[in-house]
């Protein structure tokens, strides 16, 4: 049951964390180069979480399941930074857009099969930026 709590305790914060530093991104007004704004996001969150989201851009299903069982992460720990990059996306410049949501859509891959459950939310999600990507 501690551990339980632990790991829920963990999960909240890594969303809380991720969820700041996307907000601090949605906040910045629209200039032409926010791509240092991202760098600095990622160096964030590896700084506050250990996790260096930017080893996973680029990575296929594999080794991104290897980094997840690696850093013990959870289905919900792959949800949240799956839409940490969904959010990096947003600012970062166009020819890398395409990298940060395959890559979330890979960590939901995962995410779903750690969890062994069907999650709507995580099927939204999915739907919502492979809609992303295919705007690009």
């Amino acid at each position: 049951m501690l551990q339980r709590d632990l790991l829920k305790d963990q999960i909240e914060q890594l969303g809380r964390v991720l969820g700041k530093i996307v907000a601090r991104l949605l906040a910045l007004q629209q200039t032409d180069d926010l791509y240092p704004d991202v760098k600095a996001a990622k160096q964030e969150a590896k700084e506050l979480t250990g996790l260096d989201v930017g080893a996973l851009l680029g990575k296929d299903t594999a080794t991104i399941e290897a980094y997840a069982t690696a850093h013990d992460l959870t289905a919900d720990h792959l949800e949240k930074i799956a839409e940490f990059l969904a959010g990096l996306a947003q600012h970062a410049p166009a020819a890398e857009q395409t990298v940060y949501l395959t890559t979330a859509l890979k960590l939901l891959e995962v995410a779903d099969s750690r969890s062994g459950d069907y999650s709507l939310a995580r099927e939204d999600a999915k739907r919502f930026y492979t809609t992303q990507l295919h705007a690009r």
